[in-house]
Formats: C-alpha cells, sequence, structure tokens
C-alpha cells in the first residue's frame, strides 16, 4: 500500500529486505521518504539515490532492492505526475477560505462588549478599571472608548450572508478535490439520483482498475521478475500478477438465471458453480445438505410400499399413473444403488452369467476352426453347425425388457 503514494506525489520507492539463504525471500518492504531521491536531469523519469558524495544529482539504484511505482497520471515528466500539484492549490483556497470564514464568525457570531466613558473629566484610572470590568466578561470582543466615539463594522457580503458564501467556497474545494481524486463527486457527496450515482459509481471504478493495474505491472517488473532471477536464474516467462479488481456478483440473479437452464438441460459442472458461490466442494464423506423433495436411500428402499399406501389414499387416480408410479419407485431404488462399477442390470448378473449363455456359440466356433482347412471352410463350417440359442435369446429378450421398463418409468406420461 505504501507504493500507492505515488499517486500523490508522482513515485514512491519501497526497499526490499532480503532474507539470504538457499532461497531469497522477502523479510520487508519499507516506504523510504521521496526526498531522499532525486529525478534524472537529462530524462526527467529516473529515479536516482541522493548519497553524501552525490546529494542533488544522486546514483543509480541498487538492482533488486528497490519497488519504484511511477504511474502515468498524465503526460510529462514525473515531478508533473502526482495529484498533490492541483491539489495544493485547492488546499490554500479551502485554508483561506475557512480562515477568513473564522474571521466572520469573530466579527459577527460573538456579541461585542462596547464600554463607554465620558471625553472629559474621566481619569486614567476609571477607563482601567473600565477595561478590566470588560475583560473579566469574557477575552474576546471588548473594547472601550469616549462616548462620543462610534467604531462601524461593514460587511462586504452583505449581513448574514457572509458565512454561507465562506462555506460555498469550501464545499467547492471539497468537489474539485473528489475530481481530481476519484474522478467524480456523487461517491463522496450526496448524489441527485440513482442513475446518476451509478454513472459516477462507474468513474470511479474506472479508476480503481487503472492504479491496480499500473501496481501489478510495478510489482511484477520490481518484485516477482526479480525474485525468479534470484532463486531460478533466467526463465523463458515470469509469472503475472493480476489485481482482484471485480465486482462482487449478484449470487440470487445467478441461481435464478441456472436453475431454469439446467431443468432444460442444460449440462453444468458441479465445481464451477460451487467456484461461482464460492462454496467449497465437500469432502468425501462429509455431511452435506440435500434438499427436503430428494428422496433418501433409506426412503427409496420402501418405495413399494409408499405406492401402495398413495394408491389407497387416491382411489381415483388412473391405473397409467399408479403403474408409473410404482416403475419411478423401483427405477429410484436402482439408482441410488447405482455406481462407477456398472448399472444395475450388470451387477445383478453373476461373473459366469455370460459364459454360460454363450458357452453353445463358443464350442461351436471353436469345433469349426479345428476341423477346417481354411478361412472359407472355416465359415462354411460355422454357417451350417447346429447352435443351440435359445439361452441366449432369452437372455437379450429379459435383458431389454428390464432396460426398457426402466427407461420408460422414468419418463413422462402426458
Amino acid at each position: 500500500m505504501s507504493s500507492l503514494d505515488a499517486l500523490l506525489k508522482g513515485y514512491a520507492v519501497t526497499e526490499i529486505t532480503w532474507n539470504m539463504g538457499a532461497r531469497w525471500t522477502p523479510a520487508s518492504f519499507t516506504w523510504r521518504d521521496p526526498r531522499s531521491f532525486a529525478l534524472d536531469l537529462e530524462d526527467g523519469a529516473t529515479i536516482r539515490l541522493r548519497t553524501d558524495a552525490q546529494p542533488k544529482l544522486g546514483e543509480d539504484l541498487d538492482p533488486f532492492k528497490y519497488v519504484v511505482h511511477a504511474p502515468a497520471l498524465v503526460s510529462g515528466p514525473i515531478a508533473a505526475a502526482g495529484l498533490v500539484r492541483p491539489l495544493s492549490v485547492l488546499y490554500v483556497l479551502k485554508t483561506q477560505g475557512v480562515r477568513a470564514w473564522l474571521t466572520y464568525m469573530e466579527l459577527y457570531g460573538i456579541p461585542l462588549r462596547l464600554g463607554k466613558y465620558p471625553a472629559r473629566d474621566t481619569s486614567e484610572d476609571e477607563i482601567a478599571k473600565l477595561w478590566e470590568a470588560l475583560v473579566a466578561i469574557g477575552e474576546d470582543g471588548a473594547g472601550i472608548m469616549p462616548a462620543g466615539m462610534s467604531i462601524e463594522v461593514l460587511d462586504a457580503i452583505g449581513k448574514g450572508g457572509g458565512s454561507r458564501a465562506h462555506q460555498d467556497l469550501a464545499d467547492w474545494c471539497d468537489r474539485q478535490a473528489s475530481k481530481v481524486i476519484v474522478g467524480q463527486t456523487m461517491t463522496a457527496d450526496d448524489g441527485a439520483s440513482l442513475s446518476q450515482a451509478k454513472v459516477h459509481d462507474d468513474v470511479r471504478r474506472d479508476y480503481v482498475v487503472a492504479d491496480a493495474r499500473a501496481l501489478a505491472a510495478t510489482l511484477r517488473r520490481d518484485f516477482i521478475i526479480p525474485f525468479c532471477k534470484i532463486n531460478y536464474g533466467e526463465l523463458a516467462v515470469y509469472p503475472k500478477l493480476r489485481a482482484q479488481t471485480d465486482e462482487p456478483e449478484d449470487r440470487k440473479v445467478f441461481v435464478e438465471s441456472l436453475v431454469p437452464m439446467i431443468d432444460r438441460g442444460l449440462e453444468v459442472e458441479a465445481s464451477v458453480v460451487a467456484d461461482r458461490l464460492g462454496l467449497p466442494v465437500p469432502d468425501k464423506g462429509a455431511k452435506v445438505l440435500r434438499p427436503m423433495n430428494r428422496a433418501a436411500p433409506a426412503a427409496a428402499a420402501d418405495a413399494d410400499e409408499a405406492d401402495a399406501d398413495e394408491a389407497k389414499e387416491s382411489p381415483a387416480e388412473s391405473s397409467k399413473q399408479a403403474i408409473q408410479g410404482r416403475g419411478r419407485a423401483r427405477c429410484q431404488k436402482h439408482q441410488l444403488a447405482d455406481s462407477d462399477d456398472g448399472d444395475f442390470i450388470d451387477r445383478e448378473a453373476t461373473p459366469d452369467d455370460w459364459r454360460s449363455t454363450m458357452k453353445p456359440l463358443h464350442d461351436a466356433a471353436k469345433a469349426a476352426a479345428a476341423e477346417a482347412s481354411g478361412f472359407a471352410d472355416f465359415l462354411s463350417r460355422l454357417s451350417s453347425a447346429q447352435v443351440d440359442g435359445d439361452k441366449l435369446v432369452r437372455s437379450l429378450a429379459l435383458k431389454t425388457l428390464q432396460a426398457r421398463g426402466v427407461g420408460d418409468a422414468t419418463d413422462e406420461v402426458t
């Protein structure tokens, strides 16, 4: 954050203190007074360190030791780039205006105690006693004069209006300073409307993003690249530093927009949604929250019984809907048991099922290959072989029926 002092003064220098060992790491970053440095007289942009040998011109900075931040706020030399120049004028104006405001308040805001004495036959002791009496009432706004004399204070602005004029000057200086620093006034003062405040806030954000990018570039040049060179040598590509300046996302709008798209078939990776919402991916075995309408495994085990109870409670339900409800419950039991090992059809079959089913075909092909004299003879023997395929046909029909039933049970009935 010390490097952001460059916004006001044109440049800021931070000294890096390294921990030197097997790997060099930064121990601290220390802000240094800009008066300890000088600008190169030739280019007006190179920062040089003032030393006893060169108190005016300065010497070159040691490499890998300083972070020099000099954002390009305006074109020209660094000495004219800081915000201190326009702000100093506003500071002087406001200081003089507030000082005049205080003088005005002293004249018109404090009651004047005026003591009068006869012009003749009044001794010095009597005049002194009159003055002591006035001072005893209060220290300011008191005076004495002969009875025949008068003092008139003229209001250059108009009596009663001077206070407002000085306040307007102070407010004007504040608004101009806000424009210099953040580019607008509405985020610092009262806004006229929401739309105008949004426009002014966009201007402020542009300033923030520009400052963040400039600082990230400086840190990469004067710290990240030197750190890599010291510890790893010359690299083909060096890391980049990116400042996080994104505005917080409206999560409610994101969720409300995403859910209908998922319901319509949009495939979205869960980790992406979790990152957008700022939620970590739950660890394996961790307890997670689930929606209330999502069936638990224990509830799925009792799905048949629940469907029967529901059918009793709703006698007017059509047979088509009742069959679909029981089918969905059975399908849900299978789905809850699914894992990466395969679907329920594969797991319900024993490991030797395929061998017994395919054995007649396997034996026929093996016998034809053993007796054939060539490939053409093998094909001829295979086509004329007598094979019992009833078990294979029954197995295919059963698995097809099961798969079709599971698919139909999950379809919507219209």
